[in-house]
């Protein structure tokens, strides 16, 4: 029955309760996708996985595996290496460098983990590496200059970011939960690729350096829940690629810079909860979505009338907001909420919008 396998190509095990140990892969030599997902009992990779010369994809989901066979690091095809949720997983083979095709590795929620061998740096055609919620990771090695993503979220041992200023091809760099970062300043400018920048729920940021105004094809800003950060860079209009701003929960922000009204691709402003902001300073006219809600002290909203393209426009519980003037210039205006914004309702009466 053996020959019946040789022409495999992909294998995918969901949910095998029973399975503790992998099959005998030499009779299996024409996998190209190896899946093994939520085998709860799954402990041990049978070491003939080196005879698999042409499988470039492989998914160990939610297994209690504690380690790999030292020869996996001889699949020379393998593309994509996935070990997310093997909380288990404590090392990974010195010898990882080896694999020369790997594009993409996936580490997430590899709790136990506590080190990526220093050869990973030597993956010349790696480009997606995420480490997220590896809760006991305690340094990132080199990185090689060839990712487009990285991601390191909410691992809290780390305490310094890696270097990321060869990162000459990133585009998305993800750096949530990091309890250590007060100030961001990197060398991060030159990273000329970049469009997606997420710091979400680093609760001790408390600035960000003028290096991230010169990231000109961010698209992407996310720093909702940093809310220790009271100022922007004045010079985040430079950022002339921007799309999305989100500053969701930025409790201790007082002041959005002016230079905001030259960001004349910004299309998704989020500022919900930034509760000690007072004033608005004039938007692009590119604007699509205004989130402001929950904005306990703001007072004034600069003239909206050059907004043609707002299709939100959301204040609600602005308690102490008096006034939006050219609201009612809003041609493209579809959804608008003034829920509990008291001091607004007054002027309101007798007006038509």
């Amino acid at each position: 029955s053996h020959h019946l396998l040789e022409r495999l190509k992909v294998l995918e095990v969901v949910n095998c309760l029973d399975l503790v140990e992998s099959p005998n892969f030499a009779h299996l030599p024409s996998l190209v996708k190896l899946a093994l997902d939520f085998c709860i009992n799954f402990e041990e990779i049978n070491e003939s996985i080196e005879h698999l010369k042409q499988l470039e994809s492989l998914r160990i989901y939610r297994a209690p595996l504690k380690k790999l066979p030292s020869n996996i690091c001889q699949l020379s095809s393998l593309q994509s290496l996935n070990l997310r949720s093997c909380r288990r997983m404590s090392s990974l083979p010195e010898q990882l460098g080896n694999l020369t095709a790997l594009r993409v590795l996936i580490l997430g929620k590899c709790e136990s983990l506590t080190e990526v061998p220093y050869s990973v740096g030597d993956l010349n055609q790696l480009q997606h590496r995420s480490l997220n919620q590896c809760r006991h990771l305690q340094s990132v090695p080199h990185l090689p200059s060839s990712l487009t993503i990285f991601d390191i979220s909410n691992c809290s041992a780390i305490k310094r970011i890696p270097d990321i200023s060869n990162l000459k091809n990133l585009k998305r760099l993800v750096l949530e939960g990091l309890g250590f970062l007060v100030k961001f300043d990197e060398p991060i400018g030159h990273l000329k690729e970049l469009e997606f920048l997420s710091m979400r729920n680093c609760k001790n940021l408390q600035e960000l350096g003028s290096t991230i105004c010169q990231l000109s094809s961010i698209q992407t800003l996310n720093l909702q829940d940093c809310k220790d950060i009271s100022a922007l860079p004045e010079k985040m209009g430079d950022l002339a690629s921007l799309r999305e701003l989100n500053l969701k929960n930025c409790a201790s922000l007082s002041v959005v810079p002016n230079s905001v009204e030259k960001l004349n691709q910004l299309q998704i402003l989020s500022i919900d909860a930034c509760r000690n902001l007072k004033h608005l300073p004039q938007l692009p006219s590119s604007l699509h979505i205004l989130h402001a809600s929950n904005c306990d002290n703001l007072k004034i909203v600069t003239d909206v009338s050059s907004l043609e393209d707002l299709r939100i426009l959301n204040l609600d519980r602005c308690w102490n907001v008096v006034d939006v003037p050219g609201l009612e210039n809003l041609k493209s205006l579809e959804y608008l909420d003034l829920h509990s914004c008291e001091s607004f309702g007054q002027i309101m009466e007798g007006e038509s919008y």
